[in-house]
């Protein structure tokens, strides 16, 4: 894939399962490092992350479930830092020591000699660590021990299928035997929770969510991806000495936008005491069906307070005048019947959108095809949503040759990427990467520039061609009726403030997720209105960009 950069001030690389291998082996094989070394700063960590989890109670033994490969090893490794700290610790494995390979068996006998040096034991155990010959035994180990903190160190990225047969037993076994605990223990996972694909696909079989999961040289894309984040808790990626070489960097499968990136300040400096509303852009929103003008008005209202230096509601001269704006900011202009009348009216403005609030009729379909037409010939930046992206395959059809001209900015949520590709929306859900590179690889990607939003909790930007960008969030806040439009009307603006129309659509996504999140933050999970969403947008592009705390 040749791949338009992605700026590391902002984004930082998601690997593959493949890609966290070879950048393992690079650093031991390359640079030298000897790969216990990275095994013995990984464990540690682990420990050091299990001791924030259980200040409270050391007394109760961490369990470490330790599987057969390295991830294993980094188990064996947290048991006997943990047991430094002051914590007990209880390694539960599902092979023999004497069994294990590499550096895993390095580890356990490491574990083993400590335990034996410095006496650590555990009532009721000849030493601190015991296999598990049957997953039934899980259940009584728990409930024997009653951990405070269980460490999940069975597999890491290795998982290539669904899990079954033995390992399978193990995982629904813990999750039983949670369910018989006084207190449900906080889960820490070794770089992946067991069952998760470190693609991101959604999981096919049994799994075990994670409180924490901490990852080594960068996170996985399941760290980022809906609805496979959302297992691993909070992630934190680890510094163990594993080191990228920056043509690594460059040729990563996807990129997440940084928490707490500087971006914004970055794109929307403060405007200067001489600036004037020509600076800001002119915003024209295409009026849909009379019972779904509001569509439109919300994306005019988020287009006002994303700052467009001036706001138009497009449409026919009887629609414009029994539509009740409610906003005198708002200008009206009326469609010409000409084509080259509306050419001339497209022109005028700085970006469009298109879509909200039109039915998904044979008749609006071709009303859209044949504004699209104009506005790229005029070479209008375009945000096509909703009713609108029906088009865009008859559209990609009628373009005689690829244009240099225009740039549309697609704005499906699932469903409607479902329609696209002819998949069913859990299609779309189960594996949203593959959803977003067939996106990028429609028609319409080859007759003009086009970028994509697959709308959803981690909503993600893309490009043909490029590896996209991922924007976490899953603020339920914005599951409302009219957030797509505002997020329509924000994106619009932000294209006249935002040189890079990639960067643009993203600060535009990101406003809208951390809209959502302030609107969380308010106590309340849901009940809001989109117009709501657009007056925290406000707030996050330009408090953040001002340089105040938003």
């Amino acid at each position: 894939m040749a791949q338009r950069p992605r700026d590391p001030r902002f984004f930082a690389p998601l690997w593959t399962a493949q890609q966290a291998r070879e950048l393992d082996q690079g650093t031991i094989q390359q640079v030298g490092i000897d790969g216990y070394v990275l095994m013995e700063h990984a464990g540690k960590a682990a420990a050091e992350a299990c001791f924030h989890l259980n200040k409270t109670t050391p007394e109760c033994p961490v369990l470490i479930f330790a599987g057969p490969g390295n991830n294993g090893g980094d188990g064996w490794v947290a048991a006997r830092h943990l047991w430094s700290m002051g914590h007990a610790a209880l390694v539960v494995s599902t092979i023999s020591p004497s069994d294990l390979k590499g550096d895993a068996a390095v580890a356990a006998q490491n574990y083993l000699k400590a335990t034996q040096h410095m006496g650590w034991t555990i009532s009721g155990l000849a030493s601190p660590w015991l296999q598990l010959k049957d997953a039934k035994e899980t259940a009584r180990t728990l409930q024997t021990h009653q951990p405070r903190v269980v460490v999940d160190a069975l597999l890491g990225t290795g998982l290539s299928r669904r899990i079954e047969g033995p390992l399978a037993s193990l995982i629904e076994a813990i999750q039983h035997g949670f369910r018989g605990l006084a207190h449900k223990p906080k889960v820490l996972a070794i770089d992946i929770p067991t069952g998760l694909f470190a693609d991101g696909r959604a999981p096919d079989g049994p799994y075990l969510k994670a409180d924490v999961t901490i990852t080594f040289g960068g996170k996985k894309l399941c760290h980022a991806l809906s609805p496979t984040c959302f297992e691993c808790g909070t992630v934190s990626d680890v510094n163990i000495g594993l080191l990228a070489a920056p043509t690594r960097l460059a040729s990563a499968r996807a990129y997440m936008l940084k928490p707490q990136p500087n971006l914004l300040q970055h794109l929307l400096p403060p405007p200067t005491p001489t600036v004037h509303k020509g600076r800001f852009g002119h915003v024209g929103v295409l009026v849909g069906a009379p019972e779904m003008q509001g569509a439109a008005r919300l994306a005019a209202y988020a287009a006002h307070r994303a700052s467009s230096g001036k706001v138009s509601l497009v449409g026919g001269q009887h629609q414009l005048q029994t539509m009740n704006t409610d906003m005198p900011e708002t200008l009206k202009a009326p469609l010409p019947q000409n084509p080259q009348e509306v050419s001339t009216l497209f022109k005028g403005f700085s970006a469009l959108v298109m879509g909200p609030g039109f039915p998904e009729t044979p008749q609006s379909q071709q009303a859209v095809k044949e504004m699209l037409k104009i506005a790229i010939a005029a070479d209008r930046p375009t945000v096509v949503d909703a009713g609108g992206l029906q088009a865009l395959a008859p559209l990609a059809a009628e373009l005689r040759a690829p244009s240099a001209k225009g740039l549309l900015i697609c704005t499906p949520h699932p469903k409607e990427a479902a329609q696209l590709l002819e998949q069913t929306t859990e299609q779309i859900q189960g594996n949203r990467l593959a959803a977003l590179d067939a996106l990028c690889a429609l028609p319409i990607n080859e007759k003009c520039p086009t970028i994509w939003v697959l709308k959803g909790a981690c909503p993600m930007v893309g490009e043909m061609a490029s590896a996209p960008g991922i924007i976490l969030g899953g603020h339920s806040p914005l599951a409302v009726g009219g957030s797509g439009d505002v997020l329509a009307g924000i994106i619009a603006t932000l294209l006249e403030r935002v040189p890079d129309p990639f960067l643009a659509t993203v600060a535009a996504v990101y406003a809208h997720q951390e809209a959502g999140e302030r609107l969380s933050n308010q106590g309340l999970s849901t009940g809001f209105l989109a117009r709501e969403i657009a007056d925290e947008a406000q707030q996050v592009l330009f408090s953040a960009s001002q340089g105040r705390n938003a």
